[in-house]
């Protein structure tokens, strides 16, 4: 058959097939039983419906906590990155050392997220209900030398309880840093963690609050 004659057979073969499906039809199955065909319109308004259900039901787990159970997958992503850029070892039964790499290409306070949503998870994991910062540094990570805000600590703070004080320690140890450079540095730091009936009149960190909170931003962020 010429090439032009083949071409034409397709052509007719298939505009049959898309008339069948308009004004609808039928195939014959071995028995000669006739198997109605569904009109295009309809096989359209199917499909239609199933992407609106899947871009409904993408809006409605969109809308979630990140730690509800049908956003797992994004929540391990999440909690992986977290991990990768932080540390924590129990120094006792209720202080743990926090350590939170610095980042150059992240978003603005990424280690400051990480090392709070660390620290709160960590005092949760313990059954604690919150955390105090007993000690906290800002550091250059990997050049030869600290940042002037590391050698002169001009606090004398030992109990950070409150997101104030914690912005109020870190600008007295980086007073002689370029301030755009320091949001972005590395920390390491000790938190003490506490019960709710321990030193009740002082301030602490929740731990639950500042874990929901930050995560969530964290995830609306990436």
């Amino acid at each position: 058959m010429a090439h032009m004659n083949r071409r034409k057979l397709t052509l007719s073969l298939m505009a049959g097939s898309l008339g069948s499906g308009l004004i609808s039809g039928c195939a014959t199955t071995e028995d000669g039983t006739k198997i109605p065909f569904a009109p295009l319109d309809q096989i359209l308004k199917g499909r239609a419906k199933a992407k609106t259900e899947a871009l409904a039901e993408q809006e409605r787990v969109a809308g979630l906590s990140i730690t509800h159970p049908d956003r797992q997958a994004e929540f391990d992503e999440l909690w992986t990155d977290v991990t990768k850029h932080t540390t924590a070892v129990a120094m006792s039964d209720n202080r743990v050392r926090i350590s939170s790499k610095g980042t150059l290409f992240r978003g603005a306070d990424i280690s400051e997220q990480n090392f709070f949503i660390r620290a709160a998870a960590e005092t949760l994991r313990r059954d604690k209900d919150g955390f105090v910062i007993k000690q906290i540094d800002f550091f250059s990570e990997g050049t030869p030398w600290a940042s002037l805000g590391s050698n002169f600590n001009l606090s004398s703070r030992n109990w950070i309880g409150n997101y104030e004080d914690f912005r109020a320690n870190r600008n007295e140890q980086n007073i002689f840093s370029n301030q755009r450079r320091m949001r972005n540095k590395a920390m390491d730091g000790v938190i003490l963690l506490l019960n709710k009936s321990e030193f009740p009149n002082r301030d602490r960190f929740t731990a639950s609050e500042i874990y929901l909170n930050l995560i969530d931003f964290k995830s609306n962020s990436l």
